[in-house]
């Protein structure tokens, strides 16, 4: 296998698909009342009504097309293939949806996946419309527009990579700043706790008391680099309460709690 198809088929899942919403079930509730629709108001159709239950039904594996893009792509194949099985199987315009599962499999799913439903779709759209005996150009138009959802699904993948990408490296460079700070802070105040304490052991044995005044001069100090230390941490862990913010790290003691 080469290199770069290698590496389409080793890609993982894109992370956290967004959560269902009700937009997508409306977009569901309005296919399956289309099939339905097709079916009463197109009486030429040779067993619509079967058909327009069956896409009715299968309609519904859209709701899966983030979480399980290519389940749902197979479950929606496998049942629009047993309903073209009857003698003489119409064309149903609401079996479109499955452009929507041919975006979901190269948007949402691993490159494994898109690359098994993508091809797959390809040359079954293919196989199909010769077998079918369709004239060269509704094969050709048919395979574009599939082509064109599976191109869209895979534009909006390599888009959401790039913004990725981009925000991930807004964030590293924000935190080098913030690193830079802190140890600016840090050695700050640290070179002023070094220089305080030579200075008391340079006039203790001709002052002794100078020793108890490095000392809280050294505390003030020590108590003010880590009020700055917390201050940069919190925005280090921007988004957390700020009594988690404080808290220490979580140890092996904390799994069994978590």
């Amino acid at each position: 296998m080469p290199s770069p198809l290698r590496a389409v088929w080793a890609e993982p899942a894109p992370p956290r698909p967004p959560v269902r919403r009700w937009r997508e079930v409306a977009v569901v509730g309005v296919v399956a009342a289309v099939a339905l629709l097709e079916g009463v108001l197109r009486p030429e159709l040779h067993g619509r009504q079967l058909f327009a239950v069956g896409t009715a039904v299968l309609a519904l594996t859209l709701l899966w097309r983030r979480t399980r893009p290519l389940t749902a792509l197979l479950v929606a194949f496998v049942g629009i293939t047993a309903l073209s099985l009857v003698p003489d199987p119409p064309e149903v315009w609401s079996s479109i949806f499955v452009l929507g599962l041919a975006y979901g499999v190269v948007r949402w799913g691993s490159g494994r996946a898109a690359v098994i439903g993508g091809s797959g779709l390809l040359a079954y759209g293919a196989i199909d419309s010769v077998a079918r005996g369709l004239p060269a150009g509704d094969v050709i138009g048919g395979l574009a527009v599939l082509g064109a959802s599976l191109a869209l699904g895979t534009a909006m993948r390599f888009r959401a990579r790039a913004r990725q990408r981009a925000l991930d490296e807004v964030r590293l460079l924000e935190r080098e700043r913030i690193a830079r700070d802190l140890h600016d802070t840090v050695a700050h105040h640290v070179s002023a706790i070094a220089v305080r304490a030579q200075a008391g052991l340079a006039v203790a044995p001709l002052r002794p008391e100078a020793a108890t005044e490095a000392l809280a001069v050294i505390e003030a100090e020590a108590s003010r680099t880590l009020a700055e230390m917390r201050t940069i941490v919190r925005v280090l862990r921007r988004g957390e309460p700020d009594a988690a913010a404080d808290a220490p790290s979580r140890g092996l003691a904390d799994v069994v709690l978590l």
